[in-house]
Parts: C-alpha cells; sequence; structure tokens
C-alpha cells in the first residue's frame, strides 16, 4: 500500500500513537520514515494489538481496526464494529456478509483520517485483493463513514464507498 507522501505522521492501529493517520499491516520499502516496522521485517503494523477495546477507539482508530480484522478474517469481530442501525438494514444476516469477502484474499488500508471539524466522518481508502477462479483481482475502494456513539464506543454507521480505478 502506498501511505500519503506528505503526511505528516502515521502510526499502527490500536497502537499507543495519535496520527492523525492510521494503518493496518503495510509493506515498508525504502526508509521506515513513520517507525511503522519495529522488528525490521519489511512490514509495518504486524504487532497491532487487535484486542484494544473499542471503547478506547477513536473514530479513525475505529475504521482502521475494522479493515484489519478484515483483513485477519476475524469477521465476528468486524461485524461488530458495525452500529446496530447499520447491522440491521445493511448487512442483518451475518452469514451472507461474511460470504461477500469468501474470495478476498487482503485488504490493505491506504489511509484513514478525520477531515478537519468532522466529528464523526472519517476519509478511507483500501485496497482489496480477491482470488476469482484462479486470477487476483485488486480494487481500490474509497470514500467516508459516518460513525455514532453506541454503548460507549463508535460505531461504523453509514458508507459512502465508491470502486476506483485499480493502481
Amino acid at each position: 500500500a502506498c501511505l500519503l507522501p506528505d503526511a505528516s505522521d502515521y502510526d499502527c492501529v490500536g497502537g499507543d500513537g495519535n496520527g492523525p493517520y492510521y494503518t493496518g499491516r503495510v509493506r515498508v520499502a525504502g526508509p521506515d520514515v513513520f517507525d511503522l516496522d519495529d522488528d525490521g521485517d519489511g512490514t509495518g503494523c504486524d504487532a497491532s494489538p487487535l484486542a484494544t477495546s473499542p471503547a478506547s477507539l477513536s473514530p479513525e482508530e475505529a475504521v482502521a481496526l475494522f479493515y484489519a480484522l478484515i483483513d485477519r478474517r476475524q469477521f465476528a469481530s468486524a461485524y461488530a464494529l458495525y452500529s446496530s442501525r447499520f447491522r440491521a438494514s445493511e448487512a442483518p444476516s451475518f452469514e451472507a456478509w461474511q460470504a461477500g469477502y469468501a474470495t478476498t484474499d487482503r485488504v490493505i488500508l491506504e489511509y484513514v483520517r478525520r477531515p478537519s471539524g468532522a466529528a464523526a466522518v472519517v476519509e478511507v481508502s483500501i485496497l482489496a485483493r480477491d482470488i476469482v477462479s484462479g486470477e487476483t483481482l485488486v480494487r481500490r475502494f474509497a470514500g467516508t463513514w459516518t460513525l455514532v456513539q453506541e454503548q460507549g464506543a463508535w460505531r461504523l454507521d453509514v458508507a459512502r464507498i465508491l470502486v476506483l480505478p485499480a493502481p
């Protein structure tokens, strides 16, 4: 994944950094200017704790955690980050929702950030790699999530995500 080159800082989702941008697992090529690759193996944020309590997450971190959980195929935990409204109207069946990721091999978070002045709107860009009939298909998705507070934690409520041209 390509991180925004002009970003002031990136931190690993679920880590102790303060953003303003967060990323999940990412390949590090060249200098590790954001100190994401703690063990020097070429993969950044591979040790990010995903057991972080949703109540302690910012809106950006909740969205980043959602995609990191999908990448790690921890679907039940990702589904739990949806608001009750979203689950009822957009994804009423966990099994059907999970089946939508049957061919997904990787989800790479390119960026997640909160626009200035936006309390509960988060911009996101991801790459999804699917294996379909033995062929690799890479798609880029970008847009916004609107989050709501439920049970003391930020929950993903309204998606405005579009498919963009692949890299």
